[in-house]
């Protein structure tokens, strides 16, 4: 699944890890995990003709919970991306005033400089680049702590109501409308990597940013949380452990080639974020050559990577507008694209539960009911404190609760619908382990009370759902025996072999 984390997430990953040392694990991950996992979802998906809570319901009755787990992850992380996505949206706005390239705007602040005249001023080190005051105190009007509650910012607001409206005009049909968007949605980014990725390689100082990002470190290997953060990102990419692959695969035939297509889709997006990785470490070369430091010391954080110095670079171009608008309009276009996986994902629990059939005017009920919610969900991120409930979402909406749900559709899958003979046990101990303690704080600032364990109801609610479903099961069964209740759950029921039964492919083992 092919989106914006390729680009904003990935190669700030590879940055913060030791540069080529962070591709050995990502790549390790990509055959060992990754393929099998999302052969297994899709197959599901094509099997059953569901979504993951139907899905799960269904083949495992008494782990519904993990369906549910799976639809709330992808609510969790679409509020998020549809923040992410109304930035791009501003920029977009905001490409012919560029007024990130200059200091002297209303907001900027005495410490502001451009990229030209940082090497002149290299003892200081108190200074601000012109793109970041941009980013922090024009687009976020980001306030000192979370305490400093405000309205949603106008600005903002606007960029994410037209996010919003582009997300739910293009999914009123279902897959069917959104899948005529995302022929375009799909194919443009890549012809603005590689236009930036031959533009970027001949600049001055380029090189030495690609040796930072294929030369591996090897003694970062030794470091578990490199390979904890590679395979969360990687899933974080693919969309597993969200449902979405088994939406997706919910629409194809019956008998569509899911080899075929889960290899596609793996290489597709692995080749997406290794392109991403020379185009954006291309730039950061040149930039670090214009500012005389080395690559290690440009890149302070994630967003800092796209909205700072990939524009910093950009804007010194001959004919930066047309490379600004490029790269904005690129990174919007990968966002709506991981924007319907995540909301159709929202979308299909509804018509799965027969709330809607086909594609008349309920369908667009339904679509249009869940924009608003997204609108309205999204909003306390663009208020001036969002920016920290932002980091809250992503980090902790991602991580944790994604390798859970990873975790049981493979022990439902092999070990109790497939009768899997083995599992490794101090594997699976150690992994949930390693995902909680990888995710580490994201506050350096004044935070209230409630910040501090907010990230964790992120996190666990959603993994939540998984012993609430087993509950309810177990009271909706209550009357019948214990043993026959454990039984009947692990069991798959008629309906999750419903499209097989009517294509005659059914065998039972009788």
């Amino acid at each position: 699944m092919v989106g914006i984390g390729n680009v904003y997430r990935f190669p700030y990953l590879v940055f913060k890890n030791g540069g080529g040392a962070f591709l050995i694990p990502y790549l390790f991950f990509t055959f060992i995990m990754a393929i099998p996992i999302i052969l297994m979802e899709a197959t599901i998906g094509q099997y059953s003709k569901r979504g993951p809570v139907e899905c799960f319901g269904n083949m495992v009755p008494i782990f519904k919970g993990v369906g549910y787990a799976a639809v709330l992850t992808s609510a969790i992380l679409c509020t998020c991306f549809n923040m992410l996505i109304a930035w791009t949206m501003f920029y977009l706005g905001e490409v012919f005033n560029h007024k990130w390239t200059s200091c002297s705007n209303d907001y900027n602040t005495d410490k502001c400089i451009t990229i030209e005249n940082v090497a002149r001023k290299v003892n200081r080190t108190d200074l601000k680049l012109s793109t970041e005051e941009f980013f922090d105190y024009y687009l976020l009007n980001k306030s000192n702590s979370m305490y400093e509650w405000s309205w949603p910012q106008r600005g903002l607001t606007i960029a994410l109501f037209i996010t919003t409206v582009i997300v739910v005009l293009a999914l009123c049909q279902g897959v069917k409308s959104s899948g005529k968007v995302v022929y375009f949605t799909a194919l443009f980014p890549y012809v603005m990597l590689i236009l930036l990725f031959f533009r970027g390689i001949f600049l001055e100082g380029a090189l030495e940013g690609i040796r930072f990002y294929v030369q591996p470190d090897i003694s970062k290997l030794t470091d578990i949380s490199i390979w904890m953060q590679a395979l969360v990102a990687l899933f974080y990419s693919l969309g597993v452990g969200m449902g979405c692959m088994i939406v997706y695969g919910s629409y194809n035939r019956f008998h569509n080639n899911l080899v075929r297509d889960a290899v596609l889709v793996v290489f597709g997006d692995v080749f997406t974020s290794m392109l991403s990785g020379f185009v954006v470490f291309s730039m950061i070369g040149y930039v670090a050559n214009v500012v005389k430091k080395p690559v290690q010391e440009v890149v302070q954080n994630g967003r800092g990577l796209a909205f700072t110095v990939i524009l910093s670079g950009l804007s010194t171009l001959p004919g930066a507008l047309f490379w600004n608008a490029c790269f904005f309009f690129g990174l919007f276009t990968l966002g709506i694209d991981s924007q319907f996986a995540f909301v159709e994902t929202v979308t299909t629990y509804f018509y799965d539960r027969g709330i809607v059939a086909g594609n008349g005017p309920k369908h667009i009920l339904v679509s249009t009911l869940c924009g608003v919610a997204l609108f309205m969900t999204s909003l306390p991120f663009a208020t001036r404190p969002g920016i920290y409930l932002f980091d809250m979402y992503e980090i902790y909406g991602a991580g944790v609760p994604v390798m859970t749900i990873a975790i049981f559709e493979c022990i439902l899958i092999g070990y109790v619908y497939g009768r899997a003979s083995n599992f490794p046990r101090n594997a699976l101990k150690e992994l949930i382990e390693d995902s909680f303690n990888s995710t580490g704080r994201i506050f350096n600032t004044d935070a209230p009370w409630f910040a501090f364990f907010w990230p964790w109801i992120i996190a666990v609610s959603p993994v939540c759902c998984i012993p609430i479903g087993i509950v309810q099961y177990l009271r909706k069964n209550r009357r019948q025996p214990f043993s026959k209740i454990i039984h009947t759950g692990m069991r798959s029921t008629t309906r999750y072999h419903r499209n097989a039964l009517k294509s005659g492919e059914f065998k039972t083992n009788k």
